[in-house]
Parts: C-alpha cells; structure tokens; sequence
C-alpha cells in the first residue's frame, strides 16, 4: 500500500509539470522510488532528497514564467530573462509593469550558481535576496507579496509542489527559494570552444583560433575574463564614461570614491546572443565593445590598469568577434523546447 500512494504521489507530481523535458525527470523518479523501497533506509533517504529537489527546481521553473507575480499580471521574471536570450533580454532597459524602465541592462543568468555577488554593484549576497529584489521593485515587477503570495496559495499545483518541496504552504520563503533552485539549474555547457579546449581542435576556423590567441594573449582579456566562466567575479571600472544617468556602480554600496563605476565583471558565455552590452547596453553590438576595449577606455581615475590601447588591423578585429561567438552555449540553444 505505501508502494502504491508513493507512486500515486509521484505520478499526480509528474501530470502537474507542462513540459515533456520535465515530465521525463518524473518518470524516472517513479521507477526509482519503487526500487528504493526494496533497498536501505538510506537508499530510501538519499531518493526522498533528490525527489525535494525535483520539486523545488520545477516549482521554481512554474514560478519563473508566470505572470501573477508582478502587480498587474503582465510581467514574469522570463519577461526580462528570455531564454532563446541565453535568459537575458534584447534592449538596454527592459520594460516592466505599466512600462517603466529598469535601472540597469539586464544580465543573462545562465551558471549564476558560479556568482559570489548579484546586482551589477554586487549590493546582494545570496541568489534569493536577488530574487526578491525585482520583485519589490517599483520599476521591474513592482508586486505586493502579500498580494501575490494570495494569488499563488489560489492554485492547487503551487500548494502540491511547495509542500513536496519545502514541506509547508506556499510563501514568500518558498517563492525566492524555489525560484533560486530553477536558476542554478541554468548552466553552460557544449558551445564551440567547450568542445576546441578539451581536444577537438579542428572545430575552430582559422580566424577562431586567432581571436582566441589575442583573447588570451596579447590582449590579456583574459585577466578579467579567464576560461572556463569567463570572469573573475570582481569589481572593476573598465573606462566607460561616466554617462548623464551616473549609475555610481559599486560605490553605491560602500560609499567609497575609489570604487565610483566600478561594476562587477561579467561572464562571457553566450555573449554573442546577449547583446546591448554593459550595465547600460549602451554597446549595440561586440564590434562596438571591441572598438571600446582596444581604444583604451576613457582614463578615468578608477579606471582598471589591465586596460590598455592596442593596435589591432580589421582582421584581427573580426577574429575577436569570431571568437566570443564560439562562447555561444549550442546544446543549451537546441534544448529550449525544456522552458
């Protein structure tokens, strides 16, 4: 009879997720649980644990798509985070509710697991503070949580799902946590040079294999940059000029002078597909950013040492592009029919 209600439990569980990707995970589950209880407690325990865990990512993904979680039930964190965008958006400002602007540029959170900071001045310690931030936010989902935690209490598969995975009823601590276990299951894997640094040379064209040389090489990019996340996690000022909106970066969270637009330094991956580019999108494209880097940054005072003038001829230019295209995630494209 146990037998049987665990397997009910895990079926009605499986009906409840929309996607096939998902519904795959839950299948399996149902298998393993029937053997598990032919096995230890501890096997049984070791099942009981990944099976919270399937709950809490699938409860977060539900939760990341809809929009009852903005004040007037038109915005959802994927309205921002797009994922065919490598779960970032297409315009220096992303629209929230009623149409207001966001602050700063919307960044991809593709293997934001790997983050020590968030929030481009690295003003939030935990990926479920992150969550909660835009949420509240006037300009980006503006909700009540009070209000929207009503709304989510109102849906049967929420109050299923929080209670397999937290064990308790739907709240504002099941929402941020839920949502922070969908997003670390957003990780890179399998793009062009993932496959070219573990021995596949040849999927590099010439002109690839080049941009990488500079990349790491004469450029020292790869100071701020290195493999295999494609960023050091730090702060640093990298010459942009200070533009009329003044975002003061990470001094908005110290206070001190020596770290004015000073943001955190970003991965990378997949930033063939994120573009506009910098904490104000104010780069259209990677030539424009490249163009930046290689003129030198515009000498402010806090401005970063390892950013310096070079010389690079039109070729040289186009293998950099060439290159940071290749960081472009093909197997995390191909499976987007899983969100």
């Amino acid at each position: 009879m146990q037998i049987l209600l665990q397997f009910q439990a895990l079926l009605l569980l499986s009906l409840m997720i929309y996607n096939l990707a998902v519904m795959k995970f839950y299948v399996l589950g149902i298998l393993v649980v029937l053997i598990s209880c032919s096995r230890s407690s501890k096997d049984t325990r070791a099942f009981i644990e990944t099976e919270s865990l399937i709950a809490r990512e699938s409860l977060g993904r539900l939760l990341f798509f809809d929009t009852n979680l903005s004040a007037n039930k038109t915005i959802s964190c994927a309205s921002c985070h797009q994922p065919n965008h490598a779960f970032a958006d297409t315009v220096a400002f992303s629209s929230g509710v009623f149409g207001r602007k966001a602050f700063r540029n919307t960044p991809s959170i593709i293997s934001v697991k790997n983050q020590r900071f968030f929030h481009a001045d690295g003003g939030l310690p935990t990926l479920e503070r992150q969550v909660l931030a835009p949420l509240l936010d006037r300009n980006e989902l503006n909700a009540s949580l009070k209000q929207v935690i009503q709304r989510l209490k109102k849906n049967s598969n929420y109050a299923f799902l929080a209670q397999k995975a937290y064990g308790r009823p739907i709240d504002a601590y099941v929402l941020t946590r839920a949502i922070a276990a969908f997003e670390r299951t957003l990780s890179h894997s399998g793009s062009k040079f993932d496959l070219y640094i573990t021995g596949k040379k040849s999927v590099f064209t010439p002109e690839e294999k080049r941009g990488w040389e500079l990349f790491k090489g004469e450029l020292n990019c790869i100071a701020c940059h290195p493999a295999p996340n494609f960023t050091t996690n730090h702060f640093e000022h990298n010459g942009l000029a200070i533009n009329a909106k003044a975002d003061m970066g990470r001094s908005r969270i110290t206070g001190q002078q020596s770290e004015i637009a000073k943001f955190k330094i970003p991965s990378l991956r997949n930033c063939g597909i994120t573009a506009p580019y910098m904490h104000d999108g104010r780069f259209p494209d990677l030539k424009s950013v490249v163009k930046h880097y290689i003129a030198g940054g515009n000498n402010h005072e806090n401005q970063s040492k390892k950013i310096k003038k070079h010389q690079l001829s039109k070729k040289e230019e186009q293998a950099l592009e060439l290159f940071l295209q290749t960081l472009t995630d093909t197997v995390f494209q191909e499976k987007q029919g899983f969100y």
